[in-house]
């Protein structure tokens, strides 16, 4: 999986904080991958569902059924 690009992910830590701290190069990386894990988590379960009901393609239904399923909607 490719990296996610990490100015936009230090542009979502700072919209989630007051916007004053400031963070490490390790944080950032970490944040980093953490979300690929759960990126590629919820990708995998969606594949599975879409499996599961016959179809080639996964849809935008399939995500959210994963989501549901790890009770993170």
């Amino acid at each position: 999986m490719e990296q996610l690009p990490k100015a936009t992910v230090q542009q979502f830590i700072k919209s989630t904080t007051n916007g004053d701290m400031k963070f490490s190069n390790e944080y950032v990386t970490q944040v980093m991958s953490m979300a690929r894990e759960y990126f590629q988590m919820v990708s995998d379960q969606a594949n599975t569902i879409c499996q599961e009901n016959g179809k080639k393609t996964i849809s935008g239904e399939f995500f959210y059924k994963a989501i549901q399923q790890f009770r993170l909607d």
